[in-house]
């Protein structure tokens, strides 16, 4: 079983890997995937993830100091991704090793390149 917190909410999800660990008020939609040493943790926001969308191996999710961290549905957030307080949109696809940052947004149907680092506040619609 994974380590999760008691503010951890579940709808169903598709998998969520036993090396999961899951911290602070986190929503995980139907469907979605979590997968290995996937970490994610919120102090004073939450973090929601959409339906369908996969959390992909070594991802880093947590809450900025005034922003929460959310993740539309049907996303692909890939291996070593860093989301920082920040709001991906719909069907949006993360590469591996990206890092965005407090306030960034990302629209929907983007892609962010692997290796991208998004700025705080910034927006990509």
């Amino acid at each position: 079983m994974f380590s999760r917190g008691h503010d951890v909410i579940l709808d169903e999800p598709a998998l969520i890997h036993p090396t999961a660990l899951i911290y602070g008020k986190v929503r995980i939609g139907k469907g979605a995937s979590i997968f290995p040493y996937v970490v994610m943790r919120s102090e004073v926001h939450e973090i929601r993830i959409g339906c369908r969308t996969n959390i992909q191996d070594f991802v880093m999710l947590h809450v900025g100091h005034s922003t929460p961290t959310v993740i539309g549905d049907d996303c692909s957030i890939t291996h070593h991704v860093t989301l920082h307080g920040c709001e991906i949109g719909d069907r949006c696809l993360i590469g591996i090793n990206s890092t965005i940052m407090d306030g960034a947004k990302i629209g929907a149907n983007s892609i962010v390149a692997e290796h991208s680092l998004v700025r705080q506040g910034q927006i990509f619609p």
